[in-house]
């Protein structure tokens, strides 16, 4: 479940004093799924409260804020980051409210009714009121409606309407506009006289004049609330509405009548919007089956919203009853934030949404789309993944460890990734990992380290540089760094210009410890053992020779704190061709200190890494022979004494064994990674 937050002891006079809620931007949720609850009932019983406050955004009907007003402040308390949107139709009102049921609870919608001017009633060529939904009556949308006493057509008294009532209260985040067409002579064949002159005018002008009326209302609601409460529409996708509005509902997804009423096309209108919405992007896709346990339908709607960042999912009912608190196995996962946008594995050169087998990378999982017609089979070359251990479907959510996976025609599936990620450290995209202990005993099961975005044998660091609270990628190959941010690629940086297009060393080290990351950079085999120190936009700071600027070896880079100051320094291991001489630099290039890892007839080179292996607080230098050796493993302190050493592979290995240091276990103490390709 997700959690909520509870805070017993003042929860009554908060309830009480509960602030407006500020309409604000932030605190949006960041993690996902994100999840919405369509959930339209006019009251909020007390059994009801704590189930409502699981979800991130809720959209209520506005008669709540008389009705249950107390329930709604109590949500809040639970879930103060959870947003609330009042729901109203943009272009009708319940014709009898006076009558039965409604009168006990409908005072809104009372005040709303008692307002609207006669003229404003959208009619026939016969004079007859116009019905859309049962029990309904349209209004005229368009300025072709009369004027009120006070001056006011339909589109300027709604937005006003939400300006005092809802807006003012306090108690909302936004507004929820339901049935915010773009047309609206599929009503009746167009048989509507927008001018009241008893003419029908042509199609395309009633609905020109329909969509300018809409418009001239989310204008008009825009200068009233401002650009900080959400405002919400439900409705075909018309693109005029969208810059006023901060996302939309796809209602009955895929939406029949969204696009074609294919995948694809609510897919590609859903993405289309993102771009032209205002900020915070919210949109919904609401699904519904009057089956709770049409699993493969949540899935379905699941996977499809989290192919996007603007999402929120909603599963219920129907359309003529959302007021469900279903729960799914699914929405007790946190995914973390996204990692790249989506793809098609059956085609990965085309980003447009269509028919195929659709993967997104999150920082704790994977979400898997078949919108094909088809069951699609995969196999994880690199990786392993465990499926939700639920309760509810388990031949998909069982529990079990796979590195391949079936899934049925348009079905979706969430995988828990297996604590398999390397962060803050560089390693090879493919390479098969070990994990062990400054004893050199194996702690855990071995993995591949693998982003199945990124191509084999590339070296990747993944690290949020610049303190955003999102992880970058810097992705190494062919003499070439790219950074990337939100899966797209910022900055490309050619360290040693075009003359070098060998392998590159790299590590990430905030050398000044000023907190910001710096580049240091090593040539590789090929190269002149330069070492380069750039800053994360790609600007040289430092450059040196770690050996005789001669050798062709290459030279590999680590970074951390040596010496007895704050500062870091840069710690270089030699590649093939010279003795394995380890030397420890400041960021100016001043040697401190140097040490030989190896016997000094062993010139296979010397990768290098730095971290606190055996937890006493200072850190340790660990090194891995390079090509031509076995695969050795060993420790040393920072004088350059021998703590241990230990074979990570099969000794008669010969490829030699690259070391990453890191606190892989969370247990407080770095681990050693000894990664090789050739296991």
């Amino acid at each position: 479940m997700k959690k909520i937050k509870v805070i017993i002891n003042i929860f009554l006079i908060l309830a009480i004093l509960w602030p407006v809620s500020g309409f604000a931007q932030e605190n949006v949720s960041r993690t996902y799924p994100r999840l919405a609850n369509y959930f339209l009932k006019w009251t909020i019983e007390d059994s009801e409260v704590e189930e409502l406050a699981k979800w991130d955004l809720l959209i209520l009907d506005m008669e709540v804020e008389n009705n249950s007003r107390a329930n709604v402040k109590k949500i809040r308390q639970l879930n103060p980051d959870i947003k609330i949107l009042a729901y109203i139709t943009s272009q009708e009102v319940i014709g009898g409210i006076y009558q039965n049921q409604w009168q006990f609870y409908g005072n809104l919608r009372k005040k709303l009714v008692d307002n609207i001017d006669t003229s404003w009633w959208l009619k026939d060529k016969a004079g007859n009121k116009i019905s859309f939904w049962p029990g309904t009556y349209m209004l005229n949308v368009t300025s072709g409606c009369g004027s009120s006493a006070a001056g006011d057509k339909w589109n300027e008294y709604l937005p006003t309407f939400v300006k005092n009532e809802i807006y003012d209260s306090g108690l909302w985040d936004g507004v929820f506009y339901d049935n915010l067409w773009g047309d609206v002579t599929w009503v009746r064949n167009g048989d509507m006289d927008i001018n009241r002159n008893g003419n029908i005018r042509p199609i395309a002008e009633i609905n020109r004049d329909w969509a300018s009326g809409n418009k001239a209302m989310l204008t008009r609601s825009r200068e009233l609330m401002g650009n900080n409460f959400i405002i919400m529409g439900n409705g075909m996708v018309y693109d005029g509405y969208q810059p006023y509005l901060n996302g939309m509902m796809f209602e009955s997804f895929p939406s029949p009548w969204e696009n074609g009423g294919t995948w694809t096309g609510s897919m590609n209108t859903y993405t289309k919007i993102s771009a032209t919405n205002r900020q915070p992007n919210i949109s919904v896709l609401n699904t519904y089956s009057k089956d709770r346990n049409s699993f493969t339908k949540v899935r379905f709607g699941l996977a499809s919203t989290l192919m996007q960042d603007s999402g929120y999912f909603s599963y219920d009912y129907d359309n003529t009853n959302h007021a469900q608190l279903w729960w799914y196995d699914e929405y007790n996962i946190n995914l973390g934030k996204p990692l790249f946008p989506a793809y098609n594995i059956l085609d990965k050169t085309n980003e447009k949404f269509k028919a195929g087998l659709w993967r997104r990378d999150f920082e704790n999982g994977i979400v898997m789309l078949n919108s094909t017609s088809k069951e699609q089979k995969y196999i994880f070359s690199r990786e392993e993944f465990e499926k939700i251990n639920g309760a509810q479907d388990r031949s998909v959510n069982n529990g079990s460890i796979i590195n391949w996976i079936k899934i049925a025609p348009n079905d979706g599936v969430i995988l828990l990734k297996r604590n398999t990620e390397i962060v803050n450290n560089s390693f090879y995209n493919g390479n098969f990992i070990r994990v062990y202990n400054n004893q050199g005993i194996q702690v855990r099961n071995g993995f591949f380290s693998y982003l199945d975005n990124f191509p084999g044998n590339e070296q990747i660091i993944v690290l949020d540089i610049d303190n955003d609270q999102n992880k970058e990628f810097l992705a190494n190959g062919g003499g070439i760094l790219s950074l990337y941010k939100n899966g797209k690629k910022t900055k490309v940086f050619n360290p040693y210009k075009s003359k070098f297009k060998g392998e590159i060393s790299t590590a990430l080290v905030d050398l000044d410890n000023n907190g910001k990351y710096e580049i240091i950079t090593g040539a590789g085999k090929g190269g002149g053992p330069q070492v380069q120190v750039m800053s994360v936009d790609g600007a040289v700071v430092g450059s040196f020779f770690a050996y005789d600027k001669a050798f062709r070896g290459g030279v590999n880079v680590s970074g951390g704190q040596i010496g007895g100051d704050v500062k870091r320094e840069i710690v270089t291991g030699p590649g093939a061709g010279m003795i394995p001489e380890v030397r420890i630099y400041g960021s100016d290039g001043k040697l401190f200190f140097k040490f030989l890892a190896y016997d000094k007839g062993f010139k296979g080179g010397v990768n290098v890494a730095v971290g606190d292996v055996n937890g006493d607080g200072q850190n340790e230098i660990v090194t891995g022979a390079g090509a031509g050796g076995g695969p050795e493993i060993r420790v040393f302190d920072i004088y350059g004494k021998l703590l241990k050493k230990f074979m990570a592979y099969d000794k008669t290995m010969k490829t030699g064994v690259k070391v990453i240091v890191e606190d892989i276990n969370s247990d407080g103490i770095d681990e050693i990674l000894a990664s090789s390709a050739n296991f």
